[in-house]
């Protein structure tokens, strides 16, 4: 069972905008046995409302365009809705989430948002963590592989990578 990819519409998505961002963002997962073929795997799971259920299951296919509650939002709006859904118990990553927005849409380039905490300083009892939240914007044929290598090795294949599509970084302290 794979680790699911919690995929945000901030845009309404129709069935041949989602059809295109799966074909398009599928992981590669290449032959293990010989006469296999390479398959492709949908690890993503579309999220158009806060009070999201299904994390059993990647999002095939939908039916009709899908209405979302985060179309006035930005992605800071939205991170903290991710750290409420992508919890331990279900199956979905906690590290990241992809957003689809109309640039996404028109240009095929998906909303990467990461995020790492680090704890810095300490007065005397009290520690002060910092989130450091960064967006990227990833052509969708890249991003199955690079979420591939995220999932096995907990982060960027280079940092030439990570810089070439980085577009934001927000630091918070608490």
């Amino acid at each position: 069972m794979p680790v699911y990819t919690l995929v945000f519409a901030m845009v309404d998505i129709t069935p041949e905008d989602w059809s295109a961002f799966v074909k398009g963002c599928s992981m590669k997962v290449g032959p293990v046995l010989p006469g296999e073929t390479e398959k492709e795997l949908n690890v993503y799971i579309l999220v158009h409302c806060s009070s999201h259920k299904n994390f059993d299951t990647a999002t095939e296919q939908v039916e009709a365009t899908v209405k979302t509650e985060f179309s006035s939002s930005v992605w800071t709006d939205i991170k903290n809705t991710f750290l409420t859904l992508a919890t331990p118990d279900r199956n979905v990553n906690e590290f990241y989430f992809l957003a689809v927005d109309e640039q996404a849409l028109k240009e095929k380039k998906v909303l990467f948002i990461e995020f790492e905490e680090d704890d810095v300083g300490n007065e005397g009892d009290a520690v002060t963590k910092v989130t450091t939240w960064r967006r990227h914007r990833i052509p969708y044929g890249e991003i199955g592989n690079i979420l591939a290598y995220f999932t096995v090795k907990g982060g960027w294949l280079s940092k030439e990578t990570e810089t070439e599509y980085l577009e934001e970084e927000v630091k918070e302290s608490t």
